[in-house]
Parts: C-alpha cells; structure tokens; sequence
C-alpha cells in the first residue's frame, strides 16, 4: 500500500501534497460575505463581513501591500499584529484570523455593535455626563496601561479609535500607528502620526513630555464642546488654545 501511495505521488496522482493541502484549508477572503464597509484610511478599509456558512460577523481590517510598501516609514502592521495577538483582550480589539492574497493583509477581529466614543459624543452633544466621562476615561487610563506593558505606544489615541462593546465597556482599536518602546521609554521616528487634534502640545516641543493629565486624550472633549487643542497651523508649535496642565 505504502508502495503504491509513493509511486502516486511521483506520478502525480490523487495524493495531494501536503502544502496544496494545507493552502485548500486555509481561509481566503472567498470565505467572507462583504455586508458593508464602515471605515476607510490610507492604506484600505474596515468591513463589516460574515463568515459564509455561519451566521458569525466579524469587522474585517483590508491593507492594501502596496500602499503600505509606499508608506513604508508609516506602516506598522507587524507591530499591530503582535499588540492584537500579545495584548490583553479585555481592552483591545480581538483577532481571531490573519491571513493575506497577492494584494492584500486581512485581519478579521471582533465586529462591536456599540460604536465608537465619537458617536458617543455626539449623542450627548459632545458634552458626557461627569459619572459616564469618569468611567470612560478610568477604562481608557487601563487600555493603554495594558498596551504600555507590552512595551508598545498606540500613538493615534482619540475617539474614532476607542469602540464599544454590547455591554458599553471599550475597547482600544487601530494599532497601525503602534511603535515598540525601546529600552529607555521612547520610541524612534521620524515620522509624524496620529490626529492634530489630539496630539499633545508637548509633544511637539522638543525635551518636554506631556503630563498624565493626557494620557485619555479625549477627556478634555467630554466636558467641553471643543476639541482638546487647536494648533495655529502656521506655527504649529503654538498651540491656539490648549488646556492647562494638572500637577
């Protein structure tokens, strides 16, 4: 028998090989149906998706390789994908598949049917009442505890990016600005990211660092009907209006 199995597989006969095998079970994006796009950015989208067969839903995050290999000094998918396997799940997103085609990575995570604190805001007229922006901001000081302790830095924190679950608890989302801490806290680019809006004006000042009192940076947005800090784009080094610091 063991004969036969062998000169099959030197004729190439019905003993597949174990690589063709293993590429028939591998999941593909055939394997999702698109129900709709809820997010795109610059290098491809976010879906909503439904694994065929199930009724499963998934959000599904589609980066373009080439995009990414143009924005190579922006691009930071190998750090995501080691913040949403390594992290803590109780306040990151969570991944359940990762694979990729000629075009394309997928990362196929948690669908959260509550939205985002953006909306949130805007249900409330961007103004939270104090008990909810004290227990937003509380879960928001652990989410990035738990990344700080992977010795990661999110670097695009804000409300688009802090998602709600069914149970109105957050989870931290979008880790392709993350970069690795090295040794000594900081970490190495010469490249700016994130939002302006949310950026600490510290943080553009060279030798100063920004005070705990920003570590949730959409704190100031929930008390006040402004965003956190306006920088005078012609000197975006000053801030217009910024808030003051908390000792």
């Amino acid at each position: 028998m063991e004969a036969k199995r062998w000169r099959q597989r030197r004729r190439g006969g019905p003993v597949k090989p174990v690589v063709q095998r293993v590429k028939a079970l591998r999941l593909s994006r055939d394997d999702f149906e698109v129900i709709k796009v809820i997010g795109r950015g610059a290098f491809g989208e976010v879906c909503v998706v439904k694994l065929k067969g199930t009724e499963k839903v998934f959000a599904m995050k589609i980066l373009n390789k080439w995009e990414m290999l143009k924005r190579a000094e922006t691009a930071c998918f190998h750090e995501e994908r080691d913040v949403l396997v390594y992290g803590d799940r109780r306040w990151i997103t969570n991944l359940h598949y990762a694979f990729q085609d000629d075009s394309n990575l997928y990362l196929v995570m948690d669908y959260y049917c509550g939205g985002d604190l953006l909306t949130l805001l805007s249900k409330f007229e961007d103004r939270l009442p104090e008990d909810m922006a004290r227990f937003y901001i509380a879960e928001m000081i652990l989410a990035i505890d738990s990344i700080h302790k992977l010795r990661y830095v999110h670097r695009d924190i804000k409300p688009d990016n802090v998602l709600l679950d069914a149970n109105g608890h957050i989870r931290l989302a979008d880790f392709g600005s993350c970069l690795r801490l090295q040794e000594d806290g900081t970490v190495q680019s010469n490249v700016a990211v994130g939002t302006p809006d949310y950026i600490s004006p510290e943080i553009l000042r060279p030798h100063t660092q920004p005070s705990f009192y920003r570590v949730p940076l959409p704190y100031p947005h929930t008390e006040r009907s402004s965003l956190p800090c306006f920088l005078n784009l012609s000197s975006p080094t000053e801030p217009l209006h910024a808030l003051p610091t908390q000792t």
